[in-house]
């Protein structure tokens, strides 16, 4: 399913980054509020991705539905 490969790279990489410069943060034993603050851009970030990711699901389910009528 290429949608879904799409979106796991996508998810993965963005993701990656996020959680890459939250353990950066804490490594650095960087005050609380920042690491929260990062924690929730990447679970704004996920949540973001699974919208869009289902937005993309229903629009190719619609697209099959009206291609099924027709036929």
């Amino acid at each position: 399913m290429i949608l879904g490969d799409r979106f796991s790279f996508l998810a993965s990489e963005e993701l990656s980054e996020k959680l890459s410069e939250i353990r950066s943060l804490i490594a650095s034993n960087a005050n609380y509020d920042v690491i929260i603050a990062k924690l929730n851009e990447a679970h704004n970030l996920m949540v973001s991705l699974l919208l869009a990711y289902k937005r993309a699901i229903k629009e190719i389910a619609g697209i099959s539905a009206m291609k099924a009528m027709k036929i």
